[in-house]
């Protein structure tokens, strides 16, 4: 997938630790769990980063 497919991110640690959703440009979303080896793939992907309580766009 092209990373500019990738519309906004999302730390859920307020469900569980180290666990993300991050949201396409076609409006789906998925939850993935990210060791600390795998942050710096969050932060190289170009999208903006919602609170955890923002609804989803």
């Amino acid at each position: 997938m092209d990373v500019r497919q990738v519309a906004w991110l999302r730390n859920r640690d307020d469900v569980s630790n180290k666990n993300y959703e991050i949201g396409f440009a076609d409006g789906s979303w998925a939850r993935v769990y990210f060791s600390q080896v795998n942050m710096d793939f969050l932060d190289r992907l170009p999208a903006p980063r919602l609170r955890h309580d923002a609804p989803v766009p």
